[in-house]
């Protein structure tokens, strides 16, 4: 059996291929700058997406229906920037290989049950019941796996803070192999610094910015987005290393 499983981002789409005991065959970026490696799609058995964002709706993977994908598309007014290119990748297999069993897995899916205390914000409780305004938290299948082999190696932990560190950046802390809570919120964008993320932020800085200084909601979202973190920190890179930051 051949198992592939696909990362879809903004701008790239990373891969791997495995063998029916997960043994790791080929791995590859699919990017318009890069070299693609080939793939011989009529050799692939099954095939798993990572979508960022499954709301409320998806706490567990879940076989890719017409359906399924009907309620993905739905969940893009809560991650406009994240689930789209998922979907288009998803729909390009399906157009491909449409026999093919195809799964989704959720990057929120981990920090589904954290305890209401940690998930909704202090505004108005309609805003959480109507508009589902609350923290969901991300990176949950790498905290998901982290604090599993932590748990493997060390059976008496009950308690851990899983770390995940890179481009963008998150921290959880995890209780008898279950997420309580999450530095991420209603979007990737809460939390620590990354690296052209702000991170948290005074909301009324933002405040500010549309009003004092006029920028429109996608300016402010490009600043806060691509344009903060450790690249607006440096001025000049995101990456963390030898260069000095302006502190």
């Amino acid at each position: 059996m051949n198992i592939l499983v696909v990362n879809a981002g903004s701008t790239t789409v990373k891969f791997k291929l495995f063998d029916g005991s997960l043994s790791e065959k080929l791995k590859g970026i699919i990017d318009k700058k890069a070299d693609t490696t080939e793939i011989k799609l009529e050799d692939i058995d099954k095939i798993g997406f990572r979508v960022v964002h499954g709301g409320e709706k998806f706490i567990q993977p879940v076989k890719i229906t017409a359906e399924i994908i009907s309620k993905i598309k739905e969940l893009t007014r809560l991650a406009p920037l994240h689930n789209p290119p998922a979907l288009k990748v998803i729909n390009d297999f399906k157009q491909q290989l449409p026999g093919k069993d195809m799964f989704a897995v959720f990057d929120t899916a981990f920090h589904a049950d954290i305890p209401k205390h940690a998930a909704i914000y202090a505004i108005p409780y309609k805003y959480y019941e109507e508009n589902q305004i609350r923290r969901y938290g991300f990176h949950g299948t790498s905290h998901k796996y982290v604090s599993g082999i932590f748990r493997e190696l060390e059976p008496k932990t009950g308690k851990l803070i899983s770390c995940h560190l890179g481009g963008g950046a998150s921290i959880t802390a995890v209780k008898d192999g279950k997420s309580i809570d999450t530095s991420m919120g209603f979007t990737p964008l809460e939390g620590l610094v990354m690296a052209s993320r702000s991170g948290d932020i005074d909301a009324g800085v933002i405040l500010h910015l549309q009003i004092q200084m006029q920028m429109d909601a996608d300016a402010v979202s490009t600043l806060l987005n691509k344009q903060s973190g450790l690249l607006g920190l440096s001025g000049s890179t995101g990456k963390t290393g030898n260069r000095r930051l302006h502190l």
